[in-house]
């Protein structure tokens, strides 16, 4: 039995090492091939966030350093809400470039510092709190370098939700997390059949 444990207390601490901390909106940045995609998934709780504003959200695309830093997906010129971040990393990389999109999906939605009310989320006027929130970017023909983006991960908090931007692909994805810790499971359970 102790052995049983030890194999498991084993199989989830390697699990716990790569993960990402809970974040409702993950958007995770990844080098394929010659391209640099954003991709954008969750769900997000907008429950007591104080609400800044609306206004015409005008383009798609980032500016990674300096005090005007910016993430935005999405179609672009509509109608977005601001609100407050209650925390943010701010900037995730070091040009201070506006750099546009190849391509662009769903959602607007973004993190940004370059308008009045300092760091913020901004989400389409029409979303719901609790509904999710997908979609990317691709730049293509860049790389983290030319694009200035600085490995890492950064958090921007509501009070009651997290947005999470991984430069790298440094997190697990959960299907993987699940299929390793079944996969645990059953070596256990092997190796208690064998000893039985």
């Amino acid at each position: 039995m102790k052995q049983e444990l030890l194999k498991l207390g084993v199989v989830l601490g390697l699990l716990s090492g790569p993960m990402v901390s809970q974040a409702a909106v993950l958007i995770n940045v990844a080098q394929v091939g010659s391209d640099v995609v954003f991709t954008s998934s969750g769900t997000l709780d907008l429950s007591g966030a104080q609400f800044l504003n609306s206004y015409l959200y005008w383009d798609t695309g980032i500016t990674p350093g300096g005090n005007y830093w910016y993430y935005a997906q999405g179609t672009g010129f509509n109608v977005v809400n601001g609100y407050r971040l209650s925390s943010s990393a701010g900037p995730f990389g070091t040009n201070t470039s506006y750099s546009r999109p190849t391509t662009n999906t769903v959602t607007n939605f973004g993190i940004v510092n370059n308008l009045s009310g300092g760091p913020q989320l901004i989400i389409s006027s029409t979303f719901e709190s609790g509904s999710s929130v997908s979609g990317g970017m691709t730049f293509s023909g860049q790389t983290f370098t030319t694009l200035g983006l600085t490995p890492g991960t950064y958090d921007y908090s509501l009070p009651n939700d997290k947005v999470t931007l991984i430069i790298a692909g440094q997190s697990v994805p959960v299907p993987a997390t699940i299929a390793l810790l079944g996969l645990g499971l059953v070596g256990i359970g092997a190796a208690r059949r064998k000893q039985a």
